[in-house]
């Protein structure tokens, strides 16, 4: 997300995302004029899945979950 919508060309994710809370705080102290309607679904839109489910536990449960309930 480094250098979109107004994000720093130099940002750093978290070094343990399942720690942060208030993760909207969070990127709106680096965006600025941070306003969820319109920038989080440009923002989802780069979202990359694969990166979160190497970093983020509780993600890789939400999937696992998930397709269980699509098998269902």
């Amino acid at each position: 997300m480094a250098g979109f919508r107004g994000l720093p060309a130099d940002l750093i994710a978290p070094a343990d995302p399942e720690r942060g809370r208030d993760a909207k705080g969070w990127i709106g102290q680096r965006m600025g004029n941070y306003d969820s309607r319109v920038d989080q679904p440009a923002l989802t839109s780069r979202f990359d899945i694969t990166l979160a489910a190497t970093r983020s536990r509780s993600f890789r449960k939400f999937c696992s979950d998930f397709r269980l309930l699509l098998d269902a």
